[in-house]
């Protein structure tokens, strides 16, 4: 919820509605990440509420009216046929795992930078390939005391594709996040 995520509740209406897009939209990556990064020993994930049917506050991705929420964006960057992604410091992880899926029938290279967003330091800069219909881990990132956004960009088939990790213990501050929203939808 939002209290778990930023502390706090904003009081003005249209920073509460940012803060639940962000909340709901983070929580719908994440659960999509965690199923392909586990691909081989959970296949699938099935989940629903595209469109609301009528003008209500929900967890649907697309408003009655066909506007696109944030979770829309998100959820387009993480079902790619091949994605990068970078994985909680879960039991067994040492840091966060940088994985690549490839749900594809061909091999694929995938160029990866991943940098901090605030420092602009890259954090990977790396090729690989993938296997197809494969999976690989690359190093694992550290684990982090303070709240930093990791942008990933990572080049296909000369096609570019974005990510994104949000590396925090909450609570985070509403703003901060506030200040990355252009970042992300990119």
């Amino acid at each position: 919820s939002i209290l778990e995520v930023f502390g706090e509740c904003p009081m003005e209406l249209e920073d509460f509605v940012t803060a639940s897009q962000i909340v709901q939209a983070e929580a719908k990556k994440y659960f999509i990440e965690f199923w392909r990064m586990n691909k081989g020993q959970r296949n699938g994930i099935l989940w629903w509420n595209l469109r609301d049917g009528w003008p209500i506050v929900s967890d649907a991705i697309i408003d009655y009216y066909g506007g696109k929420k944030l979770a829309y964006e998100y959820i387009k960057n993480v079902q790619t046929d091949v994605c990068v992604m970078i994985g909680d410091n879960l039991e067994g992880n040492t840091g966060h795992p940088v994985t690549v899926v490839n749900d594809t029938r061909q091999k694929k290279e995938v160029k990866i930078v991943i940098k901090d967003h605030d420092t602009k330091r890259k954090l990977v800069n790396k090729t690989v390939s993938v296997e197809a219909n494969g999976k690989i881990v690359l190093d694992e990132l550290p684990v982090v005391n303070t709240n930093q956004l990791w942008l990933i960009e990572y080049v296909i088939d000369g096609r570019t594709f974005n990510n994104h990790y949000v590396a925090y213990n909450p609570p985070m501050k509403f703003e901060v996040y506030k200040e990355w929203l252009p970042a992300l939808r990119r």
